[in-house]
């Protein structure tokens, strides 16, 4: 499974049936308003034509229409969603993890409220596993068996999710389309 963007990485989220938080992209700035005005505060953006692309969120609906009636950070396209700190109080934890077809993974995966996953990953307290991405930082001893792990990956398996980096976050609630507490943001290769 190649993926290029995160326009097709959103794709292969929704075709897959597994959980998202609800986004609307957007392609001109007619339709960031309409979308503006349909998402739940507060209000984040992502941009789609890359991943690592600009993330600016936690906007009331007036912050976030006058953004982008002004916006110069973004180009099109992008998302408009509810912001995952409108949600922080319910997460348990949100991490990035690799399947492998023979059987092994890694990852990282963090506790800590209030930012986003990119920002968690890389948080002192992130625990890394296996050797992802070559990580200069301690690498701990991972078994299936380990409960933050073994609920992603059986997640996982349940949708054959097997190969692409999985952006995710754990919550003590349901959320997402499919009322689920594990939601998948991100999908892609590298």
């Amino acid at each position: 499974m190649k993926i290029r963007n995160k326009l097709e990485s959103d794709k292969i989220i929704i075709e897959s049936g597994i959980n998202y938080i609800p986004f609307i992209n957007v392609f001109n700035v007619d339709e960031a308003i309409k979308a503006a005005h349909n998402i739940p505060e507060p209000i984040g953006f992502r941009a789609k034509k890359s991943f690592g692309g600009n993330v600016i969120g936690n906007m009331t609906r007036k912050q976030a229409l006058s953004y982008i009636r002004t916006q110069k950070d973004f180009s099109f396209p992008y998302s408009v969603y509810q912001d995952n700190r409108a949600i922080g109080d319910f997460l348990i934890y949100q991490g990035e993890i690799q399947l492998h077809k023979d059987g092994t993974m890694c990852g990282i995966y963090c506790n800590v409220p209030g930012i986003i996953n990119r920002y968690a990953v890389l948080h002192s307290e992130a625990i890394h596993f296996g050797m992802y991405y070559n990580s200069p930082y301690p690498q701990k001893e991972v078994n299936w068996g380990w409960r933050p792990v073994r609920l992603i990956v059986d997640y996982l398996c349940k949708y054959n999710i097997i190969g692409p980096v999985v952006e995710f976050s754990y919550f003590t609630t349901p959320l997402g389309i499919k009322n689920e507490p594990i939601v998948i943001w991100e999908i892609r290769n590298y």
